[in-house]
């Protein structure tokens, strides 16, 4: 993977993890850790960190929930900007009139369109391929 791919991945995981609900935040470590070293019941989970507020509803019906939060809360495409290191729900401008009234066309080589498919594999990672 490039340090683009990288940065890009990296932007988007920061962008939509802040928002995301706690219990996604725990089913998807979950469901990722069952799918490398698992099966796990919810007893193991329980033992690991009972601390943790959501208990394990499986594999599945784990996935399922993700689905149904994707499918409600990522956008279809996301805007990354690598060298202000942020990211955008809307299209940037295309240029803007300078203080002389000339056209002036921003510089999107560092402007990144990730579309919904890139923007689950950053956030999922192998669950994507896995029945996400």
């Amino acid at each position: 993977m490039s340090d683009i791919a990288k940065a890009i991945d990296k932007a988007i995981r920061e962008h939509v993890v802040a928002d995301m609900p706690v219990r996604i935040r725990d089913l998807s470590n979950m469901a990722w850790a069952d799918l490398m070293f698992g099966p796990y019941s919810a007893a193991d989970y329980a033992e690991e960190s009972p601390e943790r507020e959501t208990a394990w509803p499986g594999y599945q019906t784990a996935v399922r929930e993700l689905r149904e939060w994707a499918d409600e809360t990522i956008p279809r495409v996301l805007w990354v900007d690598t060298d202000a290191d942020c990211v955008m729900a809307t299209r940037p401008s295309s240029g803007y009139v300078d203080d002389d009234g000339n056209w002036i066309e921003d510089d999107w080589s560092e402007i990144y369109e990730v579309d919904r498919g890139d923007i689950m594999r950053a956030i999922f990672g192998d669950l994507v391929n896995n029945g996400l």
